[in-house]
């Protein structure tokens, strides 16, 4: 990001990401957050200003600006970190006349930490545990001073996240099982270091099937009836355990059953437990014995099950042969029966059980680089085991000589400490990390941290995480700073994930993406190491997402609504894209009588038609990057209200003539709620007449005839009603007058 002051205009322009940004002290352009301070009407334009404001790449980047009461634009962002990581604070501040400054950090908000220095551009802490499906949020303040006293300050939030651990997982011991049992119980455990609640599952992997009950506790029960002992073929049975946040681990255990064993009341003999021993070992067997009558036992050996061995010998009380061989990593169970005989007592006899494991040898411990740092910092030991025959290994870590310091465990593998003062130029700690195996073979290495008064280690950055496309070219570029300004020497390795390509001896290395299929993704790790000339050193990691070239949106309609009839409602779909693509929303109903406003903005109303009765209808929004296109839906509730009543007007009091027809109007009745309306005419007084359609809204009768100097009054009601039994009254009143009828003359004659 580049800073470029225009004047007399007092704009500045930001060229970032390759596009070019204007800002006054109002307005904000092109989309893009940025918050202004202050800026001065009468800014001079300051050469040196130009070649200011480089921001380094995935720090926290917190700019200040200060000058005698003159503070420039900044950019404002959060940072995303992990839990139990060190995290380095990015402090940078400028003073246009060249003064020294002083720099203040403070923390507003948040779990308390420790910074390693509080007056120093770029102190660090360690960041704090984050229980998983959470996250914890840290401000701090950072305070430019120049010697005038003049001073700006601004603010970076630290967003920690969790950092998931897989469950370590024991399906119990293989057991031994005979039919006298009524059933038999695998307990299972798990230890997760996040503490998260587990969830359980049993299946049975190999051997004669049986139905499997209660699958999702801790412990497995079945009973000896669904068990056919005369088949002595090995069942096995795997636990699986889920953190609920992406971490599963899993155990498996054997049964072996077995049936033959001549059991007297007279005597007993006991062949001992179960013993496991890896291929090549000498393997001692002992049987003990008693009877009634305290006579002595004579005892005998037969191999019955696995790989035939040589005992050194076949009668007595204690045999030993040597482990065999192998073949692949598989274990093999290998039985024997003892049988003891004793005079006037009888036989008896018991198994003796043991398990051959590939051969195991130690694990290899490596405690990590030798380290020189500064007093009073943050200091990592980062060890590691390998061991090819086990995967459950135990770490510990422990001082060996130097001043005493605390180590504080960030992992299974990892330690922390504070560095301590010193009194000479340098002293030397010695911790050593043990691993070991699941058969308590073990390894130990050791690790030097030099705690140094007089250079300053460089500083590593491997620049910000980020996602990268599958099969594209990939450019990282990584840095050092050097307090001391030594000349620094860069070397990039890769610490996990698909192979790629490159040459890591300059700060910026190119390779290829791996390939990743779509819904798939891949982690690459690499890791920067910079050297200084007194052979002082840091690193850090960068974590590269292989992702594929485009991600449908996640789209989220809203949640379900209710509205009433003939209102009008709104929603709202959000969408987010991995890619951060151009969206385009369309909203569309599954009613073709709901009215929505604006269906391609992802905020919209709606208006709700009328209804008799309660109605859903499903609005749907689709979201297109321009690639794919996703989709969620809401339900909106349409409720009939029915709140107003029917108007019914008969229309206006009319006087009439008599002998002529009269027209009744109900056409000015309505219904607010404007539901299907149906009339019926009826006369309530007068002489009666014939209505010609008494269910029709206009309608008609003939007036009847009246006397001269009599008038007739006939009223009518109108009743006006919905299928909802809903109803409205008027009345209308007919005067009938008569219509006097001229005399008719006739003249004739007559003769007689």
């Amino acid at each position: 990001m580049y800073l470029i002051y225009s004047h007399p205009q007092v704009f500045i322009y930001f060229l970032y990401g390759g596009k070019i940004l204007a800002l006054d002290s109002t307005k904000l352009i092109n989309g893009e957050i940025i918050r202004l301070i202050n800026i001065r009407s009468y800014l001079k334009v300051v050469v040196k200003t130009v070649l200011f404001l480089i921001l380094s790449l995935s720090f926290a980047s917190l700019l200040v600006i200060g000058s005698s009461g003159l503070t420039f634009a900044q950019t404002i962002e959060t940072v995303n970190v992990v839990e139990n990581k060190l995290v380095t604070l990015i402090g940078e501040g400028y003073d246009e006349d060249a003064d020294d400054l002083a720099f203040f950090w403070e923390q507003l908000d948040g779990e308390p930490t420790k910074l390693s220095s509080y007056n120093v551009p770029t102190p660090q802490f360690m960041a704090p545990e984050v229980a998983n499906g959470s996250i914890k949020v840290l401000t701090f303040k950072l305070t430019v001073t120049d010697p005038l006293g003049a001073n700006s300050s601004d603010i970076v939030e630290i967003v920690v996240n969790p950092v998931n651990h897989i469950p370590l997982v024991s399906a119990g011991r293989d057991k031994l099982i005979f039919p006298t049992l009524n059933a038999i119980t695998l307990v299972g455990s798990a230890l997760d270091a996040d503490d998260d609640p587990l969830t359980f599952s049993w299946k049975q992997t190999s051997g004669p099937e049986i139905e499997l009950v209660n699958t999702k506790l801790r412990y497995l029960t079945i009973i000896s009836s669904s068990i056919d002992f005369s088949n002595f073929t090995p069942m096995t049975f795997k636990l699986t355990v889920n953190d609920g946040f992406g971490g599963v681990g899993s155990d498996s255990a054997t049964l072996y059953p077995f049936y033959a064993i001549l059991k007297n009341r007279l005597i007993s003999i006991d062949a001992g437990p179960l013993q496991t021993v890896r291929e090549g070992e000498t393997v001692t067997m002992d049987v003990t014995g008693e009877t009634s009558n305290r006579q002595p036992i004579r005892y005998s050996w037969a191999q019955l099950i696995g790989p035939p061995v040589s005992l050194s010998n076949y009668v007595g009380d204690k045999v030993r042969f040597i482990a065999p061989d192998l073949e692949g990593e598989n274990s093999e169970l290998l039985s024997f029966q003892v049988t003891g005989y004793s005079k006037g007592n009888g036989w008896a006899s018991d198994l003796a059980m043991v398990r051959v494991l590939p051969f195991n040898g130690p694990p290899i411990a490596d405690a990590g680089p030798d380290q020189t740092v500064n007093q009073n910092v943050f200091v990592n030991l980062e060890g590691s085991g390998t061991d090819p025959e086990d995967t459950k290994l135990k770490f510990k870590w422990s001082q060996k000589s130097g001043s005493p310091v605390t180590l504080y465990q960030k992992s299974f593998e990892d330690v922390y400490f504070v560095s301590p003062f010193i009194g000479g130029n340098s002293t030397d700690l010695v911790f050593e990390l043990r691993v070991t195996d699941s058969d308590r073979n073990y390894d130990t290495d050791d690790v030097t941290i030099t705690i140094s008064k007089q250079n300053y280690p460089p500083k590593a950055n491997a620049g910000p995480d980020r996602r990268i496309i599958s099969d594209s070219q990939v450019t990282v570029t990584g840095f050092g700073v050097d307090p001391d300004g030594d000349d620094i020497t860069y070397s990039w390795n890769q610490i996990s994930g698909d192979k790629v390509s490159f040459d890591g001896s300059e700060a910026r290395i190119s390779f290829t993406a791996p390939t990743v299929t779509s819904g798939e993704t891949k982690r690459v790790i690499l890791q920067l190491k910079v050297t200084d000339t007194l052979d002082q050193s840091d690193t850090d990691r960068l974590t590269l997402i292989v992702v594929p070239e485009n991600n449908k949106p996640i789209v989220d309609a809203g949640p379900d609504q209710v509205v009433d009839e003939n209102t009008i409602g709104s929603v709202f779909c959000s969408a987010f894209d991995v890619e951060n693509d151009p969206l385009t929303y369309t909203w569309t109903a599954a009613s073709s009588d709901f009215l929505i406003h604006n269906p391609s903005n992802p905020g919209t109303t709606f208006t709700a038609p009328s209804v008799i009765s309660p109605k859903q209808v499903e609005l749907t929004c689709s979201v297109s990057d321009g690639t794919d296109t996703a989709s969620d839906s809401l339900t909106v509730m349409v409720q009939n209200t029915l709140s107003l009543d029917i108007v019914a007007n008969a229309g206006p009091d009319q006087i009439v003539n008599e002998k002529i027809k009269i027209n009744l109007d109900g056409s000015q009745s309505f219904d607010p709620e404007n539901q299907s309306l149906s009339y019926m005419w009826t006369q309530t007084s007068g002489e009666t007449v014939i209505i010609r359609s008494e269910s029709s809204v206009e309608t008609s009768f003939t007036s009847p005839t009246v006397a001269n100097n009599e008038v007739k009054v006939l009223v009518f009601e109108l009743m006006v009603y919905d299928e909802n039994g809903r109803e409205a009254f008027d009345t209308v009143v007919i005067t009938v007058d008569p219509v006097n009828a001229p005399p008719t003359a006739e003249a004739s004659a007559i003769q007689e």
